[in-house]
């Protein structure tokens, strides 16, 4: 419960200035973070984007919603990372 609740108080921290200008043209990976809630059968996907091509600690993320709206955050990266396993691929 302890991880699900540090996850969500970095997902609270929204920046909505434009962080990362022409995201369609940048290259990157992009993330979808899954939280189930196994007792009332729901999901909430997050679908963060991590630049690569440029030099940044923001990331975008646009919550799955109808609105359609992103915002920038600069603490996802660094839990995204701390918690791969696969960190060889991180680093290239």
């Amino acid at each position: 419960m302890l991880e699900i609740r540090n996850l969500i108080s970095i997902l609270q921290q929204q920046d909505n200035e434009e962080r990362i200008t022409n995201e369609s043209r940048h290259l990157g990976r992009t993330w979808h973070v899954l939280l189930f809630q196994e007792k009332n059968k729901t999901v909430m996907q997050f679908r963060v984007f991590e630049p690569l091509d440029i030099h940044t600690v923001w990331c975008d993320i646009y919550p799955r919603t109808t609105t359609g709206f992103g915002f920038s955050n600069k603490d996802i990266r660094g839990w995204l990372h701390s918690r791969l396993t696969n960190s060889i691929t991180l680093t290239q």
